[in-house]
């Protein structure tokens, strides 16, 4: 997991590990990896209550475990932690 501040490169670095994966010169166990991103924004959408946030997020980590190679990106999950942000963690779901 990459949490950080808002703009200090965690989507550059996941893109960097995707083209290296792609390449010739990825080593052997991650050569079958594959990333999948998901959009906090989708996952966000269509819920009023943090209940059924939390049920959907719940539901997206015990899927991407069964997968052993899968890596699964959430991009701007720092949100839901409120770092980098105005001290509001996801104030949108309450």
């Amino acid at each position: 997991m990459l949490v950080g501040d808002a703009g200090v490169g965690k989507t550059c670095l996941v893109e960097g590990l995707a083209r290296w994966i792609a390449s010739a010169t990825a080593p052997r166990a991650l050569r079958d990896k594959r990333i999948v991103e998901l959009s906090l924004g989708a996952l966000v959408a269509g819920t009023k209550f943090r209940g059924e946030f939390e049920d959907r997020v719940q539901a997206v980590i015990r899927a991407a475990s069964s997968d052993p190679n899968l890596i699964l990106f959430i991009d701007e999950f720092h949100t839901i932690i409120g770092a980098g942000g105005s001290g509001n963690a996801l104030d949108e779901v309450q």
